[in-house]
């Protein structure tokens, strides 16, 4: 599940998947993604541009609840 980009981005997308599967399609599902995680090497606005939407596809999503940061600092 580790290394190139698509790889990294297999765990997350199957979850979603088998949730979206097992939920069916009248109930609500999204996720929680913190857009700019505010840290040296973090994920950024720019990655989460390319991102997100994957994710939205493979769960069908039906929203996202962005925030900022994580609690690796206290900067965030």
């Amino acid at each position: 599940y580790g290394g190139s980009f698509d790889k990294r981005l297999r765990f997350p997308s199957e979850v979603l998947r088998a949730v979206r599967k097992r939920v069916g399609p009248a109930v609500p599902l999204g996720i929680r993604c913190s857009i700019d995680e505010l840290i040296d090497g973090g994920l950024t606005v720019d990655d989460m541009v390319t991102i997100v939407p994957r994710l939205v596809a493979a769960g069908r999503l039906d929203y996202i609840d962005a925030s900022a940061g994580n609690d690796g600092n206290l900067v965030s």
